[in-house]
């Protein structure tokens, strides 16, 4: 025999040997596994804590399918009922069986990095505790979801609109949620690059208390639906695809502390509770760096979900009706407080900026303390949008409830280059904007009713307050009527109070005007202190010529303002336009004309003509 062949033959009989050795290895450690899988330890399981170890779970990290421990999926289902596959990792069917051992009132805990390729259920469990606070668990081979936490009854096997049925049928028609659960600590780390629903998804729980970091999901992170009283102690997550938080018909969500990096949308909040009249959800200390928005390049959404669910799961289906009930799309009473927002990364400030949508459905929303740095960007979305998200066409069509009656306090935004005239601030409903700092910021357009009328959901604005703005910034120059503050006719009452916008014109085209207020509104109330000054421009203003301090159109009101207006050609103060009558007031206790040759402190246009008052004597302007 030639020692080549000899050589070849021995490493034909070494690999089986070891092969053999092997397989008798895991069959072995399958009588174990066996043994562990059906008896946990007595003596931990009288202190009622358990966990994945005492069914057979290892946690070190490392792959290891079902497949090595048993020859058949109905073997490996005497010791792991919920398995369905061979492929299933051991650690994720042991927390499995572990899950689905707890009974009320008892608690497990997770440690170590299990290595999980199924998704994992909590069903109906009370008053249960999942310590995970030393693990990480981490999410292999594209399981739709990492962690499902209901009450209700549903088939594991199924998914999506039939799995939902179940769930809203048995839940909300049998009243089952499961209550009191507290998870602490718990780390999700996706290591392949599936695309998931979600990672954390609780259905029906409610009283429930959750603290979770998760990172790579490639899908949203944490997602409630039709729960109650929800505590999120922190949330962290990052690079995410949808939505750092989801939250559908849900009533009392209470959220400490929640940071998205690097994603799609910080949250979304969408219609009530089929028992609760409102949401009274309350959010506490946002951060958000560097995200992309979902669908659109919105950060935050809430409140503008009609969702016809007749069409998208049938007429019939329980899940329509129960989520189809008189005044499902209704998203009243959300706080949120404390929001950084902000672009680090310098390569997607050109296709993103912070931003908050506040949707048609959502009424009575308290926003405040805002921080957002665009980091040199520009405005590729709304940054603050009032009431004016959603499906109003359909909303109307089907007789919904448009919300209104928003206040947002103390925004601060910085390093804005907006290369477009979209607005800072647009608004569609009733709301308040009290305490805007805008800074080191290139704008087109301050503060602006959205337009068309067809885009406001009830038609008209009843009534818009501004209060507290300091505007010192570069504006965009453009039509008289198009740029700063726009408020429009549909705008019924328009108050404002403690202005002070000082702005320096930029080119923009080849307009060569630059006006920073112009207001429309039926009536005007500007009380307190108000000035408005336009500085000389400089180079990046070069085609500057003509400039209006204030135009006026409203019929009534009363109005008292400081202007301060220069120009190189033709300057005007205040401007009154045609629909201006006696009943519109103005004061002024100075209006300062610089370096222009033609001038006027006021002009009027059209027969209607204001009251005016200066240093508060009656009498006309000479111009």
């Amino acid at each position: 025999m030639l020692r080549r062949d000899f050589l070849v033959r021995f490493a034909k009989s070494l690999s089986a040997l070891v092969a053999g050795s092997t397989l008798a290895t895991n069959r072995g450690e399958a009588s174990s596994l066996q043994a562990t899988a059906n008896t946990p330890s007595d003596s931990r399981k009288g202190k009622g804590l358990l966990s994945p170890h005492m069914f057979g779970g290892i946690c070190d990290g490392k792959s290891r399918p079902l497949s090595l421990y048993y020859s058949s999926i109905e073997e490996a289902q005497r010791d792991y009922p919920a398995a369905i596959s061979l492929q299933d990792e051991l650690d994720g069917v042991a927390i499995q069986k572990m899950f689905d051992y707890l009974s009320d009132g008892q608690s497990c805990f997770l440690r170590g990095t299990p290595r999980v390729n199924t998704t994992l259920y909590l069903s109906n469990k009370n008053n249960v505790s999942v310590d995970a606070s030393a693990a990480v668990i981490l999410i292999d081979n594209g399981p739709r979801f990492c962690l499902v936490v209901h009450g209700g009854k549903i088939d594991r096997n199924l998914s999506g609109a039939d799995w939902s049925e179940q769930l809203v049928q048995s839940a909300y028609e049998k009243e089952t949620p499961c209550r009191g659960l507290k998870i602490d600590g718990l780390r999700v780390n996706s290591v392949d690059s599936a695309r998931r629903s979600t990672q954390l998804l609780a259905y029906f729980c409610d009283d429930a208390v959750i603290n979770a970091e998760i990172s790579n999901s490639n899908g949203a992170g944490l997602e409630l639906r039709h729960c109650v009283n929800v505590q999120l102690e922190k949330l962290v997550v990052r690079n995410f695809s949808t939505y750092g938080l989801f939250i559908y018909q849900c009533h009392g969500v209470r959220v400490e502390s929640l940071q998205a990096y690097r994603g799609g949308r910080i949250y979304a909040i969408k219609q009530r509770h089929k028992f609760y009249p409102t949401l009274d959800h309350v959010i506490h200390n946002i951060r958000a760096v560097d995200l992309r928005g979902f669908d659109d390049k919105a950060w935050a959404t809430g409140g503008d979900a009609f969702d016809d669910e007749s069409r998208r799961l049938g007429r019939d289906s329980h899940a329509a009706l129960n989520r189809n009930f008189p005044g499902h799309e209704i998203a009243e009473n959300v706080s949120i407080e404390n929001v950084t927002m902000m672009i680090e990364d310098a390569s997607l400030r050109d296709n993103s900026n912070p931003s908050i949508h506040i949707g048609c459905y959502a009424k009575n929303w308290k926003i405040s303390n805002v921080v957002m740095d665009f980091n040199g960007g520009g405005l590729i979305t709304i940054p603050l949008l009032i009431g004016g998200r959603g499906d109003i066409q359909q909303g109307k069509a089907s007789n919904a409830t448009f919300g209104g009656g928003h206040i947002i306090e103390a925004i601060s935004a910085a390093n804005i280059n907006a290369t477009n005239a979209n607005a800072f601030v647009n608004y569609a409903v009733d709301s308040v904007v009290n305490g805007l700092r805008l800074e080191r910021a290139t704008l087109g357009c301050i503060v602006s009713q959205l337009e068309p009328e067809k885009m406001l959901p009830v038609g008209g604005i009843d009534k818009f307050e501004l209060k507290g703005l300091v505007a010192d910034i570069n504006l965009l120059m453009g039509g008289i009527q198009d740029r700063g503050i726009r408020i429009l006719k549909n705008t019924r009452l328009f108050v404002s109070e403690n202005l002070v916008v000082r702005v320096k014109p930029v080119n923009y085209g080849s307009s060569q005007n630059c006006c920073p207020i112009y207001v429309a509104a039926k009536t005007w109330k500007a009380l307190g202190v108000n000035s408005i000054e336009i500085e000389t421009a400089d180079s990046r203003g070069s085609n500057h010529r003509n400039s209006i301090g204030l135009l006026v159109d409203s019929s009534d009101g009363d109005i008292n303002f400081s202007v301060a207006v220069s120009a190189p050609s033709n300057a005007t103060a205040i401007y009154a336009g045609k629909d201006v009558t006696p009943a519109l007031h103005i004061q002024a206790s100075q209006l300062t004309l610089y370096g222009v040759p033609t001038s006027k402190r006021v002009t009027m246009d059209g027969s209607g003509k204001p009251t005016l008052f200066q240093k508060n004597k009656q009498g006309a302007w000479i111009n």
